[in-house]
C-alpha cells in the first residue's frame, strides 16, 4: 500500500550522518591539565604534582626532600627553531627508577670531576705503565693489577697519578731537547708551555704529598689483610723517588721555588731516605706477599751469589755478549773490577790503623771472604739485601766505607755475572736484551742494602765543609748510581743520574784531592758513552 510507511533499512544517509556523529562523541575526551614541570619525586613514584615550590605538597606530606629541574626563564615567544631546542634540551632528563628512597639514601656527590687527574689517569694507562719494565710478566703488573688495586685506596690513587705527572714532566723534556724521534706521545707535549709544564709539576707534587700522608697512616695498622695494599704503595714511591731526580733538574722547575739555587749544584739525596727501609713491608709479610697478585714484583732470576763461583771468568774481561751491544756495556765492564779495586785502595788511606786492625779476611781482590756461617737471605727476594744494623759493622770504618764497597761489589758482579753468561732466546735487540737480564738481578734495590752510618756520611752536605771521608762517600755513591745509567730505555733510572753524577764530580773536585778526582775518571768515562 502507498500510504503505509515502510520501516527505514539500514544504509541510508540520514543513518550514516546519525553513526558518525555518535562516533565522534564516544571519541571525544575531557581535557585536563598535564603536569609537565613537577618535581623529580613524584615524576618518579608516577603521581601528579602540584608543583608548589621549593616543597611540593606531596612530598611535604612523605616527610621527603623535593628538587626541580631547572628552567630558563624567556621573556619573548620563542622562533620554531628554539622551541626545537627546547624540546631536546627537556627530554634530557635523568633517568626515573623505581627504587624506593634511592634519592635519600644514596645522596648525590658534591664533588666536581677532577678533568686533570683523569687525565693523569689516562696517560698512565696508556703510555706510563707500558714504560715501567722491560719484563712482560712485570709489565702486566703495571699495566693490570697496580691500576686496579690502586682504585681500592685513595693515598694509592695519588701515588700513581704522582708517577704519572713524573712522566709527563720527563716526556716533555725529552720533547724539547730532541727534534726528531719523538713519538706521539711525546709530540701531544711538545706544545706545552712553560707555565703549563709548572701546573703539572705542582699537582704532581700534591699528590705525592697527598699519597705519602696515607701511606703513614696505613702503615700504622698494617695487617695480612693491607700487607698487598702497602706493598704497591712501597712500589709506587720508590717509582716516584727514581723519578722525582730527573724531574727535578729540568728548567720548567726553576719557576715553582721547589728548588733553592743554593742547592741546584749540590747532590739530591733526599730520595734516598724515602727509599731506604722500605723493604721492610716485604720481609714482614713475606709469605702473604707471595700468595698475592703483586708476587712477580718479588721474583727476580738472577738476584743471587751465583757470580761469586765465576769471578776468575768474570775478570778475564771476556763478554761475548756485548758483540752488538752499545758501546757504555764495554766500558763498564771492562772497568768495574778495577774502580772497586781503587775504591779498596783509596779506602784504606783513609783509615789505615783500623784498616789493618780489622779480623775480616780479604781475597785476592780485596773483597772480606764470604764465611758459611754468613746469613743469606733466599735468592728470589727482591729484600735480599736489606740494611745491616749497625752492631754488625764495628770492624768497619768510620763512614763504613768498606761494608758499602762490599754492597757495591755485589751489585757490580751481579751486572758483570749478566753480561758474562746470561743468554736469552728474546727477539729483541742486543741492548734491550741485556737490560731485561740486568732488570732480573734487582740491582736497582742497592738504596736499601746500604747502612744508616753511610747514609750518615751522606748528611754533612754543608757542601763548603766537606771532607775527605764525606767526599769518598758521595764518590762511591756515583759508582752505585753508575747502574741507572746502564738502563738506557728506562725513563726514570736514566737521564736524572747523570746529571746527579756530574754534581758529585764537581763537588768533589772542590777538595782539590788528586786520588779522589781519579776515582771519578771510569764513571765520567761510563757516562759520556751513555749519551
Amino acid at each position: 500500500m502507498s500510504g503505509t510507511s515502510s520501516p527505514r533499512e539500514p544504509g541510508t544517509v540520514r543513518d550514516q550522518d546519525s553513526s558518525s556523529r555518535l562516533s565522534k562523541e564516544r571519541r571525544r575526551r575531557v581535557r585536563h591539565h598535564k603536569s609537565r614541570k613537577g618535581c623529580f619525586i613524584c615524576k618518579q613514584r608516577r603521581v601528579k604534582c602540584d608543583e608548589v615550590q621549593p616543597i611540593c605538597g606531596a612530598c611535604a606530606f612523605r616527610g621527603e626532600s623535593c628538587s626541580y629541574p631547572v628552567s630558563a626563564p624567556s621573556n619573548s615567544a620563542p622562533s620554531r627553531s628554539s622551541r626545537r631546542s627546547c624540546s631536546a634540551a627537556d627530554s634530557l632528563q635523568p633517568l626515573e627508577f623505581r627504587h624506593q628512597g634511592l634519592f635519600t639514601e644514596f645522596p648525590l656527590l658534591d664533588q666536581n670531576i677532577n678533568l686533570a687527574d683523569l687525565r693523569l689517569l689516562s696517560r698512565f694507562m696508556m703510555h706510563t705503565s707500558k714504560e715501567m719494565t722491560h719484563s712482560a710478566a712485570r709489565k702486566y703488573i703495571w699495566e693490570q693489577v697496580i691500576p686496579d688495586i690502586a682504585t681500592k685506596k685513595e693515598y694509592l690513587m695519588h701515588l700513581l697519578l704522582a708517577l704519572s705527572g713524573e712522566h709527563i714532566l720527563y716526556q716533555a723534556h725529552m720533547a724539547e731537547s730532541t727534534a726528531l724521534g719523538m713519538d706521539e706521545s711525546q709530540s701531544s707535549l711538545a706544545a706545552c708551555s712553560q707555565h703549563e709544564l709548572q701546573l703539572e709539576y705542582h699537582r704532581a707534587i700534591q699528590h705525592h704529598q697527598k699519597g705519602l700522608e696515607g701511606f703513614r697512616r696505613a702503615l700504622t695498622d698494617i695487617s695480612t689483610a693491607t700487607a698487598e695494599y702497602a706493598f704497591c704503595g712501597a712500589l709506587l714511591i720508590v717509582a716516584v723517588a727514581f723519578a722525582s731526580i730527573s724531574a727535578r733538574n729540568q728548567d720548567y722547575t726553576a719557576g715553582l721555588g721547589f728548588s733553592q739555587p743554593d742547592d741546584d749544584q749540590s747532590p739530591y739525596i733526599d730520595w734516598l731516605h724515602l727509599v731506604r727501609g722500605l723493604t721492610s713491608i716485604a720481609e714482614g709479610h713475606w709469605l702473604t706477599l707471595k700468595r698475592g697478585r703483586l708476587r712477580t714484583m718479588l721474583l727476580y732470576t738472577h738476584a743471587n751469589d751465583d757470580w761469586k763461583a765465576a769471578v776468575p771468568a768474570i775478570s778475564s774481561s771476556q763478554f761475548p755478549h756485548l758483540r752488538y751491544a752499545p758501546k757504555v756495556f764495554h766500558v763498564f765492564a771492562q772497568g768495574a773490577c778495577q774502580a772497586l779495586h781503587m775504591l779498596r785502595t783509596f779506602a784504606g788511606t783513609l783509615s789505615p790503623n783500623q784498616e789493618t786492625t780489622t779480623s775480616i779476611d780479604r781475597d785476592s781482590f780485596g773483597r772480606p771472604e764470604q764465611s758459611d756461617n754468613d746469613d743469606q737471605p733466599p735468592p728470589s727476594r727482591v729484600a735480599d739485601d736489606s740494611p745491616r744494623h749497625d752492631h754488625e759493622q764495628d770492624d768497619y770504618p768510620q763512614h763504613d766505607h768498606l761494608h758499602t764497597i762490599d754492597r757495591l761489589e755485589e751489585i757490580y758482579m751481579r751486572i758483570l755475572y749478566a753480561l758474562q753468561f746470561s743468554r736469552s732466546e728474546r727477539d729483541t735487540p742486543a741492548s734491550l736484551d741485556i737490560q731485561n737480564d740486568i732488570e732480573d738481578s734487582a740491582v736497582m734495590s742497592w738504596p736499601c742494602m746500604l747502612s744508616a752510618r753511610f747514609f750518615d756520611s751522606l748528611q754533612s752536605s754543608a757542601v763548603d765543609h766537606l771532607g775527605a771521608a764525606e767526599g769518598f762517600s758521595y764518590t762511591i755513591l756515583a759508582h752505585f748510581y753508575l747502574v741507572s745509567i746502564l738502563f738506557q730505555d728506562v725513563w726514570y733510572l736514566n737521564s736524572g743520574f747523570r746529571s746527579e753524577i756530574q754534581k758529585i764530580i764537581r763537588l768533589v773536585s772542590r777538595l782539590e784531592n788528586e786520588a779522589l778526582s781519579g776515582l771519578l775518571t771510569w764513571p765520567m768515562a761510563v757516562i759520556a758513552e751513555s749519551r
